[in-house]
């Protein structure tokens, strides 16, 4: 059950809605004074109009007149009165939610009592409308309220409606209320609603409710479990994750390249090396084959926790299983060699690049400059970026930034560095002047400050609130 999701049902206060719907003013055109009808000596032919002027009525979407013409009617009307009325109604143009909760509430109120019929054609005629929150509190009431069973297709046409339509807190609703009917979605909606829990930080509830309907015997895919096992793992649940991994085998269901490397994600996410090097060997024992994304989810995690020498441990381990490697697991390995002033095995790297034809990109140049400047070497950072800009078009506004951290002690020339980046068609941003401001204020340069807060005023950038701290 998702307990987060909150049930909207109809409630209304007694008489409240008839007394509104009362009010509404009435078609001139019809009539129900006592000259047209007799009162108190109701013929067949007399009962037969006024249902024809109710349905009349209702069809212009004047509800009042239609309430009006049905009330005259001897003996009492029944539920299917009430049912053509409102089927009248809700083709109308003028056709209201609330009236028709107001009508439904009457008939709980007042008699006679809805049907299933009542509620069915609401419901169809409140999704026709697209009144997706209206009518899916017509299928509480008519379960929670009234005991009527709404049928799977009732409840599975307004799931998909929600879904098409990014109405993601309803289709949430709606699928609560399936599990509680003990309905199994479709599978394209169940992997909809897994997709919406998991993205919105719901990893958790998206595991129960998967574990709610496999206990069902519902049949899930691949991507769907994937789904959930890296957001478990990225959202610091690995133990659930892998319980989740450990059920998935022993239910048979199959495993992919995905799910290992979701499992080597949380491992080293939380620097559980031992685990994750298991895991990876683990993939290779039974067939399934590490694949580029995996080794560098191990590499980029390895050098985040500055152990290098393990990172090329893992590096040379995939150029020896004959991975095809990308530019990103090498940009990686640069960022951290030279952050380490290790050069010369950068230099190996970049060989290794050339040699497998891979063409350095923007990701390169920043990894390089970055890790340059990270060492210590500025004059080295700030040439290596100079070259790269005569050299070739692939310095952005990521590398340019560097290049204004390494010139954190002359504000002036960083300025000049701005209009550069504008007359080779780089925009500037928050980041470039944050930079400046931040060398400029631990300077006490009065002059740079004034200037940089004009530039970010002319050229429309907002100070957020990093800039504000450094200016506080």
């Amino acid at each position: 059950m998702l307990s987060p999701c909150r049930r909207v049902r109809l409630r209304f206060s007694p008489g409240s809605s008839v007394s509104a719907l009362s009010a509404a003013p009435a078609d001139a055109s019809i009539s129900t004074s006592d000259s047209d009808l007799n009162i108190e000596s109701h013929s067949p032919t007399d009962a037969q109009l006024l249902r024809s002027r109710m349905r009349t009525a209702a069809a212009e979407g004047n509800l009042a007149a239609a309430l009006d013409a049905l009330g005259r009617l001897l003996p009492a009307p029944a539920a299917p009165d009430y049912n053509a009325l409102l089927h009248a109604y809700l083709r109308s143009s003028q056709a209201a939610a609330e009236h028709v909760a107001g009508v439904i509430s009457h008939m709980r109120c007042v008699g006679p009592a809805p049907n299933v019929l009542t509620f069915n054609i609401a419901f169809k005629g409140l999704l026709r409308l697209g009144q997706l929150d209206a009518a899916h509190a017509v299928l509480e009431e008519m379960w929670s309220g009234c005991g009527f069973l709404p049928s799977f297709t009732t409840v599975d046409k307004l799931i998909k409606k929600a879904v098409s339509g990014s109405n993601f807190d309803l289709a949430l609703k709606v699928f609560d209320l399936m599990l509680t009917l003990f309905y199994l979605p479709t599978l394209p909606i169940a992997n909809a609603i897994v997709s919406v829990l998991v993205k919105n930080g719901g990893a958790e509830t998206a595991y129960a409710v998967f574990m709610v309907l496999v206990n069902r015997r519902f049949m899930p895919d691949v991507y769907m479990y994937n789904q959930i096992l890296f957001g478990l793992c990225k959202s610091d649940c690995i133990n659930k994750g892998l319980t989740l991994f450990c059920s998935l085998k022993k239910r048979g269901l199959s495993l992919n390249v995905y799910s290992y490397t979701s499992l080597v994600f949380g491992f080293c996410k939380e620097k559980l090396w031992a685990e994750a090097y298991r895991a990876l060997a683990r993939m290779c024992h039974e067939g399934c084959k590490p694949s580029v994304v995996t080794y560098t989810v191990v590499v980029n995690f390895l050098c985040k926790d500055g152990k290098t020498d393990d990172a090329m441990h893992v590096f040379r381990m995939a150029c020896k299983q004959g991975c095809r490697l990308d530019n990103t697991i090498c940009n990686v390995l640069l960022r951290a060699l030279c952050c380490a002033d290790r050069i010369s095995e950068a230099r190996a790297i970049i060989d290794v690049m050339k040699e497998a034809g891979f063409v350095t990109d923007y990701f390169t140049i920043s990894a390089l400059a970055g890790g340059f400047l990270k060492a210590g070497h500025v004059k080295t950072c700030q040439k290596f970026i100079e070259r790269a800009c005569n050299r070739s078009n692939l310095v952005d506004s990521v590398t340019w930034n560097i290049y204004l951290h390494s010139l954190c002690c002359d504000g002036q020339r960083a300025l000049q560095v701005l209009d550069h980046f504008r007359s080779i068609g780089v925009l500037s941003d928050s980041v470039s002047f944050n930079t400046i401001l931040s060398a400029a204020c631990r300077q006490g340069n009065a002059s740079v400050i004034q200037m940089v807060l004009y530039r970010m005023n002319v050229e429309g950038i907002d100070l957020d609130p990093v800039g504000m701290n450094t200016s506080m």
